[in-house]
């Protein structure tokens, strides 16, 4: 879209209310193997994971994995933009060399700021005026 059309969209949008959002970082669920079932292994936020085409994503939060050989933490993308949506299995490469902690490391899902897990729903059947009906 040419700069022109683009700002009398905008503008027309802003009249009838309607304003553009911000956007956000992506963010991702990665998950770590250790090469072996270790009692600890410590994991600080800030750890960087690249992916294809350069871009970054920083771990959220420091994790402590006990007993386990894997382990998923979240991940923040560096800067906003739409080349951080990246697919899944495209975030494959370690920042730097941690022993026992094997590379490459899948993001099981999609890294998109719009992404959420989908939620299961129940349905359970109710009465109403002594009959069954479905919700």
């Amino acid at each position: 879209m040419d700069k022109m059309a683009e700002k009398a969209a905008t503008r027309h949008l802003q009249t009838c209310g309607i304003q553009r959002r911000l956007g956000r970082k992506a963010q991702v669920t990665l998950t770590f193997t250790l090469t072996a079932n270790l009692s600890q292994f410590v994991l600080s936020a800030g750890y960087m994971v690249t992916g294809e085409g350069g871009v970054e994503f920083f771990t959220d939060t420091d994790v402590i994995a006990q007993n386990t050989s894997s382990f998923r933490v979240s991940a923040t993308a560096k800067e906003v933009g739409t080349k951080y949506n990246v697919l899944a299995y495209m975030l494959n490469s370690l920042s730097q060399t941690r022993a026992l902690l094997l590379s490459p490391i899948p993001n099981l899902h999609r890294a998109d700021w719009m992404w959420k897990p989908k939620r299961k729903r129940r349905c359970v059947a109710i009465k109403q005026f002594g009959a069954k009906r479905a919700c």
